[in-house]
């Protein structure tokens, strides 16, 4: 290989390195932010599930309330 080719071609390789590190740098700009957003649907999903467990409960119960009143004016006890 002559100096003017291995030039060439070292130029080319030091562009091409450039624009892996330019990838990678706007790779990570973009995992920051999802890392944010999977953290922010993690704490609501938490969130919701606590609810959801407690609307549960009273649901239940106003079920079952509503079930024993029906019963009791049908004169079944």
């Amino acid at each position: 290989m002559k100096q003017p080719e291995r030039d060439d071609l070292l130029i080319r390789l030091d562009e091409k390195m450039n624009n892996v590190w330019r990838v990678v740098e706007q790779l990570e700009k973009h995992q920051i932010v999802q890392n944010g957003l999977i953290r922010d649907t993690i704490d609501q999903t938490t969130k919701n599930t606590t609810w959801i467990k407690a609307y549960k409960w009273i649901i239940g119960g106003i079920g079952t309330a509503l079930a024993i009143g029906l019963t009791h004016l049908q004169g079944l006890w």
